[in-house]
């Protein structure tokens, strides 16, 4: 009946919630785990489960303070002792736990705890906006800090762990040793890190807010750094360097900010949307489109400096000189960069645009100004590049081969070929 389940659902939690710290990465890797093998990752991928089904059944008995019905008392302790059997027991305890696994190293237990924490979002998350957004411009800096620390820490479930933990995620799919990842996995994992960089920006300050504070900052300071970077044009302070210096050198023109609020998750997501593999490159994608389509015009205005990172990922994959993109990847991208010019106001997409595809095109420059001078001034360690390059040649070329030979051009028929296998 619906009242047992929620009696079973209250009992349950502590001893559940102990399954999922136990396997709470933080706490160090199990000695018996290898490259391969994450060991017992089934125990805690069947306790999100029960967590997930608890969530959608029984919400409220899932989060209830009320005692454990005499029934459950037995099977419902722990062997931890009354102190720890009532940190466990606490309503926000199986959230937490849910986070800590979204960093696990199973793609199933990582899948399970982001659709946990997708719950809670769906549950909390409107409330959790509000109170940060509310904020955000309210207090001074100082006052402002406090309260995240006593506010923004609070709840169980961290937006800013969401997003790292998220983003790392999807890194798993970049990179030397990049993994497939699971469709499912991605799909959540985009939702999960979409909605928390959304409210992340909100509360972060806007661009004329933080250049305010960056230039009242360097009257301020004096400090050689900031002399030193006064002499280039530039001011830096609170993690966002912004330029002091118009296109014709008057300073009095204009005021660019040209790092973006969040900068950390620009710069990974990026380098996922740019060399990732699968879901991971279509998940990376698909968060620039949703980000930037969520934020909307009055969000672009109050933060155009996250107008270029958005476009990056999507502007590398449609560009024809960037090798070992998927077709696709490119008709993704292509439709993305649809979505954020119909999502930017004005002119900022051409802007945008025009300041992304210039840093490629530097950056492509450099790297090939660098490769021409490594050649004269380390002529053997070119002499090595260029034999590694010849060699990753000739095995594309066998590997080609070889398809040809195991197909039409093997000079068997195709029912033969189909007799033997």
């Amino acid at each position: 009946s619906p009242r047992a389940a929620a009696s079973a659902t209250r009992a349950a939690r502590r001893r559940v919630v102990a399954l999922m710290e136990a396997h709470d990465p933080s706490h160090g890797a199990n000695e018996r785990d290898d490259d391969d093998v994450a060991v017992g990752w089934q125990t805690a991928y069947h306790a999100l489960l029960l967590v997930e089904k608890m969530s959608a059944s029984c919400p409220k008995a899932l989060e209830s303070q009320s005692a454990v019905d005499d029934a459950f008392a037995a099977v419902s302790k722990t062997p931890f002792g009354k102190a720890e059997d009532a940190r466990l027991d606490h309503p926000d305890a199986p959230w937490r736990a849910a986070q800590a696994l979204l960093q696990h190293r199973h793609q199933w237990v990582q899948q399970a705890a982001a659709r946990v924490v997708g719950r809670y979002l769906a549950a909390h998350g409107a409330a959790m906006a509000r109170e940060m957004t509310s904020l955000t411009g309210a207090k001074s800096k100082a006052d402002d800090d406090a309260s995240r620390e006593t506010s923004f820490l609070a709840p169980p479930v961290s937006l800013e762990t969401v997003a790292r933990a998220s983003v790392a995620v999807l890194e798993q799919g970049a990179g030397a040793g990049a993994a497939e990842l699971d469709e499912g996995l991605a799909e959540q994992t985009v939702k999960n890190l979409t909605f928390a960089s959304a409210v992340l920006l909100r509360a972060a300050p806007s661009d004329a807010d933080a250049a305010a504070e960056d230039a009242q900052d360097a009257s301020i300071s004096s400090s050689d750094d900031e002399i030193e970077h006064a002499e280039d044009g530039t001011s830096l302070a609170n993690g966002r360097e912004t330029s002091t210096v118009g296109r014709d050198g008057d300073a009095s023109k204009e005021t660019r900010v040209k790092r973006p609020p969040l900068p950390w998750l620009f710069r990974r997501v990026g380098k996922v949307g740019a060399g990732g593999v699968g879901a991971a490159r279509a998940g990376a994608l698909k968060f620039t489109a949703a980000l930037g389509s969520g934020l909307g015009a009055n969000g672009f205005a109050r933060n155009p400096s996250v107008a270029a990172p958005l476009l990056l990922p999507a502007a590398l994959c449609v560009d024809d000189a960037v090798k070992g993109v998927d077709e696709a990847h490119r008709d993704l991208a292509a439709q993305v960069l649809e979505v954020l010019r119909d999502a930017m106001p004005g002119d900022l997409f051409s802007r945008a645009s025009a300041e992304t595809r210039a840093r490629i095109v530097g950056r492509r420059d450099a790297r090939r100004k660098r490769k021409a001078l490594e050649a004269v001034t380390d002529p053997e360690r070119a002499a090595r590049a260029k034999i590694v390059k010849s060699q990753k040649r000739a095995a594309a070329r066998k590997r080609r081969v070889g398809e040809f030979r195991a197909g039409k051009g093997s000079g068997e028929s195709a029912k033969k070929r189909a007799r033997d296998v």
